[in-house]
Formats: structure tokens, sequence, C-alpha cells
């Protein structure tokens, strides 16, 4: 369990995703991205993770928070109208 290790986290989960780049695999590196305080990287990522697997709606769902988080509520609409145009419905992400 890395809750604790972000930066752990993020090297196994980087490592994991360099092995086998799905957007599974890049989204949970961003969530260890935004526990270890790089929401830039983060960002980055799930946007990566997107245009890997449009059909992946928890991509947008967490892609979503981090820009609400951080006051772009623009921009994560964009992000939910983007989900919604693939035929998903993003909920919450932890």
């Amino acid at each position: 369990n890395h809750q604790d290790r972000a930066t752990d986290a993020v090297q196994a989960l980087g490592e994991a995703a360099s092995l086998d780049t799905t957007a599974q695999h890049l989204t949970f590196l961003a969530q260890a991205q935004i526990v270890s305080g790089d929401g830039e990287s983060a960002e980055r990522t799930l946007r990566n993770a997107i245009d890997l697997d449009p059909r992946y709606g928890y991509s947008y769902a967490v892609l979503h928070k981090l820009l609400l988080n951080r006051g772009r509520t623009s921009e994560a609409q964009i992000v939910e109208d983007q989900a919604l145009s693939q035929g998903l419905v993003i909920g919450g992400a932890p």
C-alpha cells in the first residue's frame, strides 16, 4: 500500500505505465502524482490517458475533480462535456 509513500507510488506506477501503457495505468499514475503534490504532471498524464482511450471514463472523472479543486471550473466543464460526447457520465472520483 503506497498511500503514505506517494513518491514511491509515482515511481512504481510510472514503471507499470511504461511497461503496459493503458488509460487505467496512466490514471492510477496521475492519482499518485496528485497525492505527491504534482498536479501539473497529473493533468498531463490524465490528458494522455484520455487521448489513449477516450472511452475510459475514470480518466475524465479524475481530471474533472483535479480541475475543480484547482478552481478551473470552465475547464472542468469542458472535460465533463467531452466525457458526455463519448456517452460517459462522470461521477465522483476519490
